[in-house]
């Protein structure tokens, strides 16, 4: 392992603070703890897999998926994520597909909380990536 894999595993190690998959986890607006975000600071998040949260903010939110996690995913979906923090974001609204539909153990993780089926997740990914699935050969 490279130098820089070992620090973004520390970093994930750090930034997530080893916590238990199935939990909620919550932040008051003016907790400077809270995990930063691309959209801002966390207000909750839900542990779907070791360093795989999904982030709820004041405006918007999506799926964290840490450096070791993130080996689980296909090259094409971890160029599609936003790269930021040393680890991958897929916004809730569309991207969050892409990891649900590659990682089904990810999805049934969610179901606590979210309801993908496999016919939504297709019908989005045809609607918002279809290169993506061209790719795939789907």
């Amino acid at each position: 392992m490279s130098l820089a894999e070992h620090i973004e595993e520390l970093h994930s190690l750090l930034y997530e603070r080893n916590e238990t998959p199935g939990s909620e986890l919550n932040w008051r607006d003016d907790d400077r703890s809270a995990p930063k975000t691309p959209w801002g600071p966390a207000q909750g998040g839900y542990v779907i897999a070791k360093d795989v949260i999904f982030y709820s903010t004041a405006g918007h939110g999506g799926l964290r998926v840490g450096a070791s996690a993130a080996k689980k995913l296909s090259d094409a979906a971890r160029a599609l994520g936003d790269n930021w923090g040393g680890a991958y974001w897929y916004e809730e609204d569309s991207a969050v597909t892409l990891p649900m539909y590659e990682v089904p153990a990810w999805r049934e993780a969610a179901s606590k909380w979210f309801k993908f089926s496999d016919a939504s997740l297709l019908k989005s990914l045809q609607m918002y990536y279809p290169k993506y699935l061209a790719a795939k050969g789907e």
